[in-house]
């Protein structure tokens, strides 16, 4: 029987396009630091517009990290511009939200911001 020390539920904030006015999605991991992947240790923030997503780095200029296996490198510049220059507009209050562990600035915090700077209805 294998008994688990700790849990963590991982969940993500959604940003959605009425309330951003992009085309895109966004999905931003709150306390994605505390996630386990030796894969990439590397802040990022997952971008979807059906049905093709990307991963993208949360700093003032972004760099994709990933990509839908089908999305053409030239459709990337169509699909998701608006949502890549808005987290690197954003990019303080993604990487707040990705590194929070102590629940001081949840996805909640992370709305209100937004609001705050005009980026969220």
């Amino acid at each position: 029987m294998k008994v688990l020390k700790e849990e963590h539920l991982y969940e993500f904030a959604n940003l959605v396009p009425r309330k951003t006015g992009l085309k895109v999605q966004i999905w931003a991991k709150h306390s994605g630091v505390k996630r386990n992947n030796s894969r990439s240790n590397t802040p990022r923030i997952k971008l979807t517009r059906d049905p093709f997503s990307i991963t993208v780095t949360i700093e003032e200029s972004p760099k994709i990290k990933a990509k839908s296996r089908n999305l053409k490198v030239k459709d990337i510049n169509r699909l998701f511009s608006d949502g890549i220059k808005y987290v690197g507009k954003n990019y303080d209050l993604f990487l707040r939200h990705y590194m929070d562990t102590t629940d001081d600035f949840d996805d909640e915090d992370l709305f209100n911001a937004l609001r705050e700077k005009g980026e969220y209805k």
